[in-house]
């Protein structure tokens, strides 16, 4: 029944493809219950999160007296920092249109 009425508060990504980090206020942990889950690929991703152009996508919202947060990624990103960092912040209430980013660091020469 819990699991049920979680799910229905989520809230939909309206998300535009974008790279780079959240700003500072939102690049953070998050701090309600979190679930990440992995699909096969990034066309499963789409096919989940109903956006053609993402590779990765939250879903988040707040129930009774609990936040909640649902990302999903592709397998093989399951370890990609950076794009944790950027979804994370949506979790943390960054818009999706995605105000403020910041680009991703380079690597070192």
């Amino acid at each position: 029944m819990m699991r049920s009425l979680v799910v229905a508060l989520l809230v939909a990504p309206r998300a535009v493809a974008a790279s780079g980090l959240p700003p500072a206020q939102y690049d953070r942990p998050y701090k309600g219950h979190l679930t990440i889950e992995t699909v096969a690929n990034v066309a499963a991703v789409r096919a989940v999160c109903g956006l053609a152009k993402v590779n990765a996508c939250a879903f988040h919202g707040t129930g009774i007296d609990i936040a909640v947060c649902r990302i999903i990624l592709p397998k093989d990103k399951l370890g990609d920092k950076l794009l944790m960092r950027h979804e994370l912040g949506h979790c943390n209430g960054w818009p999706n249109h995605h105000p403020g980013i910041r680009p991703y660091p380079q690597p070192a020469p």
